[in-house]
């Protein structure tokens, strides 16, 4: 999800950069470091990193319980392959989060 937008902001910039002129770009330019500096998009931006963490962990643990297994913990032997992927997300998402 981050990609398309990443390309479509760099396609949009281009566009208003080129017909818009160097003054006006730098002037837009500068306008959206402020909106996306400002505390309230930060915090929103936190926020989403919190539930996006929350989510992973969360599908990581329900998908640990579906297939049988529980995440990996210090001091376990992960079975085969399937388990340990399983556990690396529970132990990314407890870590993000």
């Amino acid at each position: 999800m981050h990609k398309p937008t990443f390309i479509a902001g760099l396609a949009v910039g281009y566009l208003l950069g080129t017909r818009a002129g160097r003054e006006r770009y730098e002037q837009i330019r500068k306008a959206s470091h402020a909106i996306v500096q400002a505390p309230a998009v930060q915090s929103a931006a936190r926020a989403a990193t919190h539930a996006a963490g929350s989510a992973t962990h969360t599908a990581a643990h329900a998908l640990a319980e579906k297939i049988g297994h529980r995440p990996h913990r210090a001091g376990d032997h992960p079975a085969h392959s399937t388990e340990a992927a399983v556990s690396g997300l529970a132990d990314l998402a407890t870590i993000r989060a």
